[in-house]
């Protein structure tokens, strides 16, 4: 029995568990899999099925990583199952840099190391990856800076987000973003509806999280980018949608220091930028429909980080 036909069996169990027994816990439908006829006449499709339930059991007690079970049969065949679901899912969380993969980045990053500012986009990958992230020379060593190895924490997470924000410097990389984004997550995870998190400016006064030409993009460039990419896709696809939800991070040094006095001062303004944007582009207000804030968890905020975000908050709230 090939590995196809293994994961293809197994799949219409699922298919047949599933529909006949709906709303049942992943651990539950295990066991129903364990006796169905289908796979206890075969001692191979049996064993794998079985050695899934177990494996289950083992990463719940954390005794083995995550990447186990997803490379397993049983787990290849629920992605299927997931995939031709015949509803679409809402992906209700998602973030613009956490998203895009090697493909979208590998071409226009590679862009950046053959043109005129080479030296600063090296110097600037070598700081925040190491001299080791050059040279790149494929989609793998893209891969490999923007993936977690074994380990890692969620500060380096945020940390190696850094290359995607070097390619989101003006309005067409925001568009091409966001339908490069509509298409993977339509095409290949069966979503058909995108809560999306982005930055309206990412002026900061930490040198570590500074983008060259970042300053030559405005927060309407953003905002129209993404519409109009979404909007494109949407045009081929009329039952996708989505929601655009300005993000604003909550570290105190995150805000333009050459331009304002303090995170309030800068934060205000965005409020002011952004409601004007509503008042513009009034198609905007179908979309545009909430903000969120955003940052390392770790560094535990309170409520004493938003007082100088609490004046805007209420006045997009009303």
């Amino acid at each position: 029995m090939t590995q196809k036909e293994i994961e293809t069996t197994i799949y219409k169990g699922l298919v047949r568990i599933i529909s006949e027994t709906n709303g049942l816990a992943l651990i539950d439908t295990l066991e129903l899999l364990l006796h169905d006829p289908l796979i206890e006449s075969s001692s191979i499709l049996k064993s794998e099925c079985q050695d899934f339930y177990s494996s289950l059991a083992e990463f719940h007690a954390d005794k083995i990583e995550i990447q186990e079970l997803l490379d397993h049969p049983v787990s290849r065949a629920f992605f299927r199952f997931f995939k031709k679901f015949p509803l679409p899912y809402y992906e209700e969380h998602i973030h613009l840099t956490g998203s895009l993969d090697a493909e979208f980045l590998f071409p226009r990053i590679q862009q950046l190391l053959e043109g005129p500012n080479k030296d600063i986009y090296e110097e600037r990958i070598k700081r925040v990856y190491g001299e080791d992230a050059l040279p790149i020379k494929n989609l793998r060593d893209i891969d490999n800076l923007i993936r977690l190895k074994d380990g890692e924490q969620f500060k380096t997470y945020l940390k190696i987000l850094y290359l995607a924000k070097l390619v989101l410097t003006d309005k067409k990389a925001h568009e091409d973003a966001a339908f490069h984004m509509a298409s993977t997550l339509y095409h290949e995870y069966n979503v058909g509806s995108i809560r999306l998190k982005f930055t309206l400016n990412r002026s900061t006064s930490n040198p570590e999280e500074q983008i060259p030409g970042v300053n030559d993009i405005s927060s309407e460039d953003v905002v129209l980018g993404l519409y109009d990419g979404f909007m494109k896709f949407k045009k081929e696809y009329p039952g996708f949608n989505f929601i655009l939800s300005p993000s604003f991070r909550k570290e105190g040094d995150f805000f333009d220091n050459k331009r304002f006095p303090s995170k309030a001062a800068h934060f205000n303004a965005q409020v002011e930028e952004l409601l004007g944007l509503l008042n513009k582009h009034t198609f905007l207000k179908e979309y545009v429909l909430e903000v969120d804030t955003v940052g390392d968890e770790k560094d535990l905020h309170r409520k004493a980080h938003f007082v100088e975000m609490k004046w805007g908050l209420r006045r997009l709230h009303y």
